[in-house]
């Protein structure tokens, strides 16, 4: 017998013994039950046993759905999750950094409130300063003025938010409350004038850009404005109200007091003296604002008054010097607005 045929009948034999081993036939066998079971149908003798076959298989199955509804659940919020911070990082670099004006950043700021600006303890949204640049760019396309820059037209519009905010403050400090009542009555003198709702409405659009909402907050601050009294003022109203003395509140205020008789009004407004006439002694005319003069009339004796003075204009320079003296700096790239306020990094405009 040559090599190859001993070598043909070695594995003949191994191939023998793999499959007659009694070890593969039970397998074998076994399998061919299972799959006969599988295939037949059920008696009433396996009828529960051909049922939790079933249920066991189909449990296989959920399980595998189950996971796999998991998997693409987490994949969708991953994904959700990832392109949403990324499209904040670039709406919060397009604020901070490049101080986009673009439609899509206006309307993102509407809906995203963004603090931009820091004025004691309040923040300004970068909607609100949006809005005064556009503001600003309107009046200077109407008015036909210089040109300038984006840099400047930023400085007067957080100019102008930050006055608003200041006034805000100082009407707060002043309890000054605007009824909706006197809110109605004085926003109907513009609106009358202009020849109604409509070409009032159209009017603002066309001279600042605004709607009908903007022009009501901005008219409220004015309105606000119009009520601060000059400190001093608004400290004798208060402590006069309160049952002090006029004239010794007025004195330690160091105002000037002025007598005068009322029969002659010396130069106190005909309005006033005809006002002070129906007074009784004792009483007092409160602060009244007559051509930019605050005067506070108060009556001695049924003959006499004693009164003080103040110019509208020294609420301004208060107010300017309530600004200078508040903590107000901004957290926008001062390159692209060259602000004369303060600048910061943009966290601490963020953080609380």
């Amino acid at each position: 017998m040559t090599k190859k045929e001993k070598k043909l009948r070695k594995r003949v034999n191994v191939l023998k013994f793999v499959t007659d081993n009694p070890v593969t036939s039970w397998l074998k066998s076994r399998s061919r039950k299972k799959k006969q079971e599988e295939r037949s149908l059920p008696t009433n003798d396996t009828l529960e046993k051909h049922r939790r076959t079933i249920i066991r298989q189909g449990r296989r199955h959920l399980k595998s759905l189950g996971v796999a509804e998991h998997k693409v659940v987490y994949l969708s919020v991953s994904i959700f999750s990832a392109v949403l911070v990324a499209l904040v990082i670039l709406y919060l670099y397009s604020v901070y950094i490049v101080v986009s004006t673009t439609s899509i950043t206006r309307a993102v700021s509407g809906v995203l409130p963004t603090p931009v600006v820091v004025f004691n303890d309040s923040r300004i949204n970068y909607n609100t300063v949006l809005f005064q640049y556009r503001t600003a760019q309107n009046v200077q396309n109407l008015e036909q003025t210089e040109i300038q820059n984006k840099a400047g037209l930023f400085e007067k519009a957080i100019s102008k938010a930050v006055e608003n905010q200041a006034i805000r403050e100082l009407g707060k400090k002043q309890q000054i409350v605007i009824t909706k009542e006197e809110f109605e009555q004085r926003i109907a003198e513009p609106i009358e004038l202009a020849g109604g709702s409509e070409k009032f409405e159209q009017s603002l659009e066309e001279t600042y850009g605004w709607s009908r909402k903007d022009f009501e907050n901005e008219f409220r601050v004015q309105l606000i404005f119009q009520k601060i009294l000059p400190s001093r003022m608004y400290e004798l109203s208060s402590a006069v109200s309160s049952g002090s003395s006029f004239l010794r509140t007025a004195e330690g205020l160091e105002f000037d007091i002025a007598t005068v008789a009322i029969e002659t009004g010396g130069s106190l407004p005909n309005q006033l003296v005809k006002n002070l006439q129906k007074l009784e002694a004792g009483n007092s005319t409160g602060p009244v604002l007559i051509d930019g003069v605050y005067f506070y009339a108060y009556k001695t004796s049924p003959t006499n008054v004693a009164y003080v003075t103040t110019t509208e204009l020294q609420k301004q320079v208060e107010l300017d010097a309530f600004i200078l003296e508040s903590r107000v700096y901004t957290c926008l790239n001062k390159d692209q607005i060259g602000t004369s306020f303060a600048t910061n990094s943009w966290i601490s405009c963020v953080k609380p």
